[in-house]
């Protein structure tokens, strides 16, 4: 089960090499993103045992709550912005702003654990509790795993550019 896993990991891989042949993020992105898609497919239907069918239905799931929970992490990370903008070192914060930012910040943390509730409620009528544990996992360490390629790629075209820059 492990090795189904670490395969799932590694399906990065194949998609990368293109993004670091130079290929335009605006084609490449679409092809990872189809890559990642349909290898989590995959993965999931072997690891949680799942027929076509319901394999169908739990995707249509997790489809219907990506956009909401897309939208609420990146209102946390413009508000977490906002707030490290004024704490910035020999700045003076203005408490007003800081405290309209914390308080954001924690009623998007109270939206994504409800968002989280209801997404869980509705695949607990599909999938046994270990199989949501099963998919919250493969989830969580795909996200992990492109997140990790994703910095690596973030590091090389620094690297190449620091390159380029001197004469």
């Amino acid at each position: 089960m492990r090795y189904g896993i670490l395969a799932a990991l590694l399906l990065v891989g194949p998609a990368t090499g293109l993004a670091a042949q130079g290929t335009p993020s605006d084609t490449a992105a679409p092809l990872m993103r189809q890559r990642i898609e349909t290898r989590f497919r995959e993965v999931m239907r072997e690891q949680l045992g799942l027929s076509e069918d319901l394999s169908n239905r739990v995707l249509a799931v997790q489809m219907r709550y990506l956009d909401r929970r897309r939208a609420l992490e990146l209102q946390h990370k413009d508000m977490s912005g906002l707030l490290a903008g004024q704490l910035r070192p020999g700045v003076a914060a203005d408490p007003a702003i800081v405290t309209r930012s914390l308080d954001s910040l924690g009623t998007l943390q109270v939206a994504q654990a409800r968002l989280f509730g209801e997404e869980q409620r509705e695949l607990a009528t599909m999938l046994t509790p270990v199989q949501r544990a099963q998919l919250y996992q493969l989830r969580a360490r795909i996200n992990a795993r492109v997140a990790d390629v994703m910095f690596d790629r973030q590091q090389r075209m620094q690297a190449r550019q620091g390159i380029r820059r001197r004469p």
